[in-house]
């Protein structure tokens, strides 16, 4: 019985941590920084209406990092073709 116990407790635990990390927020990728392809490499752009914007829906726009600790890792966020300046 006390193996039995010890074992919930222990699962208990396991449960709480995954929960903890399962529940990390998220933010959008619309708030975060966003980059531009150029060629292999990726540039930052400035603000999005102000710096830059997106004209149609066809192809991808602007790039955003997921995960800050992964430097290489880039992800598409808006759509259409970029264009420099305000709408």
């Amino acid at each position: 019985m006390r193996k039995f116990k010890v074992f919930c407790i222990m699962a208990a635990i396991a449960i709480a941590i995954c929960g903890a990390f399962a529940t990390k927020p998220i933010r959008a990728c619309a708030d975060q920084q966003q980059y531009l392809k150029w060629g292999s490499t990726y540039i930052a752009v400035g603000s999005y209406g102000s710096s830059y914007h997106c004209v149609s829906d066809i192809g991808i726009c602007t790039y955003y990092r997921p995960y800050p600790e992964e430097p290489n890792t880039y992800i598409p966020c808006r759509t259409g073709s970029f264009a420099f300046g305000p709408e």
